[in-house]
């Protein structure tokens, strides 16, 4: 395989994609989900407004019955009746359409948001209710179906437009778009019958420019693969990655701000870009015996780890009194609802699956690189479709190093039992006795490595592809010590980088120990901390007589439960995020534990649950609070004076926060989608509020660990280490050089935040306020010496 070749078919690929997409679109008559016809929409729906405004002023002018269609039009505002109009003409432009049908079309969707505008002004309580619970439907016709007939079954009364009335309103609408766009004309054509058919028909000029349009945006999304051929080394920020010009060309950091890529031209990048190139110049391999065990679980549809089944499951079979049994019909909805939820989150599983299994069926007989990419923080991407070292368990299970080294240390030999331990879900433990655990484990290890499908242990490990990797890897080097070359990647994790980041920049000891950035003989565990607070005062609520807290403590709590919302908790994550985090835990505990809720739905119980949750991180995390309250403070004040935020990070990579406002206005119909109503989504100059406060905090602990990585990735490259993959705070290289790249890690950390980062960010926001505008104090700092890291065993473990 040829690189070139390989980045022609990637264009190839990317075309072939787009008119697959264009393809289902125009046959489902949807026009407007794709680009370019969302450009329409957006171009004309102002004129077509202004148009109809005219013809509004002309038709009440005019002496005599006034035109029919006038009074239906008053019911509704003319912004919502053009897009709905609109949006119906356009999707479906590619196809002839009679005038008639197309006219009742329209009408009638005007019709319907009436009746739902009707309906909320007269029984809200009732709106409300079926909004909810039809807006997660996918399809228009579907929740008309559902509300109207909702609304028969509580006699509420909407009296039909008549058909010559409603014709009438849809001739007006798709006549003028007709007039003020040009993109269609109506015709009469005469059939083989010689009779006479009037039709609409996107014009010469609608074809033409859709033609174009099409031709071009194609071209500007090829699927992106690996490469089979080094990375060409990034010496700008638009010189390096893919080789042939068969590629839309791409930029190293991915963001809409085209002033901020012309100033960093400005800004020496030098170590930065050396450690992305150290990064992409990474050459690996496809793990063939993992492979081969994925490929036959997957083609014969067998249950393993966690691989989504094949096929649908099938909806619960409907009671026969659904029709008069309301309780029956509810329990039953609520059934096929889960089942349908399943099914959907399966389908998109096994799409990315198949991609999975092709690209790493493509590649397995050659080496294989991942070119890079960053966003504006300075955070490392691969550019690949679906394979790729960022991937979840199968992804990373598939890859192995393609330059491996000999084990020749006890240390070395140490790394690769963490390694496999880890996979298994004993990452908390301490590093002996994780070596421990996999001597005490060896014959079932060596006995999966013999047989994975006979001996499936494996399925219920924490990541069963990175175990099953580990067990063929532990197989290889017991046969033969002296002579296996490793290159399994042996995974250096973070134990809550976020929270680390803020604890060192405050100094916090009691953050810094709970996030194992002090030494310890064993790791701490900050989820099961937070677990066990929640425990506590589930005990407490427990002895007042709380049936929920009496539930929850039955149930079980595990660290399983705060994981997903402590990780987020230093990103600004809501208390919705928990919410739904907590019910994600309680339905996958749930299906183990066959445990259920006594009530019939989960929100109330999980809402309860997740409201001592967040308790329970406000009372664990205080110092994060309190530098997370303090950057918001900041944005506030930059905010009101509309400055974009700025900082350099310790690697010298600029970093520019500017969440902007849209000048699209926005036409919000009751059901249906959202309607742009200017030629383009195009930034304004005025700062939106609500996103620069809480996306300070977060972009600014990514800028920091994408800085540390870089720093880490320099630091390991000096001292010999050649083979790395990268996923933000998890690092890895081969057995041999572990302790190498452990070293740089903690050297790098401990390097950069014996820096007042805090204070020299703050120096440099103040430094863009106007003069007497002044940011508040720097929240108080404890005495922690950030250089304890070296000395911290499991800091990364």
């Amino acid at each position: 395989m040829e690189q070139h070749e390989l980045e022609k078919e990637m264009s190839e690929l990317g075309v072939a994609r787009y008119r697959t997409k264009l393809a289902q679109a125009r046959e489902k008559e949807l026009e407007t989900a794709m680009p370019i016809g969302r450009r329409l929409l957006a171009h004309y729906l102002k004129p077509f407004e202004e148009e109809m405004k005219a013809w509004q002023t002309t038709a009440r002018s005019k002496p005599g019955r006034k035109h029919r269609a006038i009074e239906y039009l008053d019911l509704l505002g003319l912004d919502v009746s053009c897009a709905l109009a609109a949006r119906a003409i356009l999707d479906g432009v590619a196809h002839r359409k009679l005038f008639t049908r197309l006219c009742m079309t329209v009408a009638s969707l005007v019709e319907d948001e009436v009746r739902y505008r009707t309906l909320e002004e007269t029984d809200k309580g009732l709106w409300d209710t079926l909004y909810k619970r039809t807006s997660k439907y996918g399809s228009n016709k579907v929740r008309r179906r559902h509300i109207i007939t909702a609304m028969r079954r509580v006699d509420h009364e909407f009296k039909p437009w008549p058909q010559n009335d409603k014709l009438s309103v849809g001739v007006v609408l798709v006549d003028r778009f007709a007039a003020i766009s040009g993109l269609v004309n109506i015709v009469n054509r005469t059939t083989m019958f010689n009779k006479t058919r009037t039709e609409v028909h996107a014009s010469q000029k609608c074809m033409k420019f859709l033609e174009e349009s099409h031709s071009r945006d194609e071209l500007l999304a090829p699927v992106y693969l690996p490469l089979v051929q080094e990375p060409r080394p990034w010496t700008s920020i638009v010189d390096g990655g893919f080789h042939s010009k068969d590629l839309h060309k791409r930029v190293l950091i991915k963001t809409y701000d085209r002033k901020y890529l012309q100033e960093l031209d400005d800004y020496d990048l030098s170590t930065v870009f050396d450690a992305i190139n150290a990064i992409q110049g990474t050459p690996f391999k496809i793990n063939e015996r993992v492979l081969e065990v994925f490929q036959h679980y997957w083609e014969n549809n067998l249950e393993c780890a966690d691989l989504p089944q094949r096929e649908d499951l099938e909806l619960p079979e409907k009671p026969e009194d659904i029709a008069t049994n309301d309780e029956a019909r509810k329990v039953w909805r609520r059934a096929a609802a889960a089942v349908n939820d399943t099914n959907a989150k399966s389908r998109s599983e096994r799409i990315m699956l198949s991609k999975v299994l092709w690209i790493a069926k493509k590649f397995k007989e050659s080496p294989l690189w991942f070119t890079s990419q960053l966003d504006w923080r300075g955070r490392q991407y691969p550019v690949s479709l679906a394979l790729h070292p960022q991937g979840p368990s199968l992804c990373k299970g598939l890859l192995l190093f393609n330059e491996g080294k000999r084990i020749e240390t006890k240390t070395a030999e140490a790394w690769l039992g963490i390694a496999v331990a880890n996979a298994w879900g004993h990452d908390k433990l301490s590093f002996d006795d994780r070596v421990s655990w996999v001597n005490d484990n060896m014959d079932m290890l060596q006995a999966v490595a013999e047989d994975p499908y006979t001996n499936n242990d494996w399925h219920s490990s924490d990541s069963p592809w990175e175990a099953l990797a580990g067990c063929f890897e532990l197989q290889g080097y017991t046969q033969d010590p002296e002579n296996f070359v490793s290159c399994l990647p042996i995974h250096q994790d973070a134990t809550q980088s976020g929270l680390q980041i803020l604890s060192l920049l405050l100094r916090d000891p009691e953050g810094a120990e709970a996030t194992n950035c002090t030494p310890s003989d064993e790791p701490q565990d900050l989820y099961q901390a937070v677990a066990d607070n929640v425990i506590r005062q589930l005990e407490d609520l427990a002895k007042a007589q709380n049936e929920f807290a009496k539930f929850w403590l039955d149930f079980g709590i595990n660290r399983g439960l705060t994981k997903r919302p402590c990780m987020t908790r230093s990103y600004n994550s809501s208390h919705h995020s928990c919410f739904e985090y907590t019910r994600d835990w309680y339905q996958s505990q749930s299906k183990k534990n066959g445990k259920e809720l006594p009530l019939g739905n989960t929100w109330t119980p999980c809402l309860f649950l997740s409201r001592i949750i967040w308790r329970a991180m406000e009372e664990t995390l205080t110092g994060a609070m309190r530098a997370m309250d303090w950057f918001k403070e900041v944005a506030d004040i930059c905010c009101e004076h509309d400055i974009p935020i700025r900082w350099t990070t310790p690697v010298g990579f600029p970093v520019k926060q500017r969440y902007t406002k849209w000048n699209s206005e926005v036409v919000k119909t009751r059901i249906g989608d959202k309607i742009r109503r200017h030629n383009l989504r195009v930034a304004t100059d005025k700062l939106d509020r609500r996103k620069m406060i809480n996306a300070l905090s977060p972009n600014f602990i990514h800028s920091l660990d994408s800085a540390a990585m870089c720093a880490t990735v320099n630091t390991a490259k000096m001292h010999g280490v050649s083979s790395f993959a990268m996923v933000h705070d998890s690092f890895a290289t081969v057995a041999a050089d572990s302790s190498t790249l452990s070293g740089a890690v903690r050297a790098s950390y401990a390097e950069m935040f014996s820096m007042d980062l805090l204070r020299d960010f703050r120096d440099e926001v103040q430094a863009y306020l106007p003069a007497g505008v002044e940011l508040p104090e720097l929240p108080e700092y404890g005495d922690l010496d950030p250089a304890c890291v070296i000395n911290s065993d499991y800091f990364f473990n």
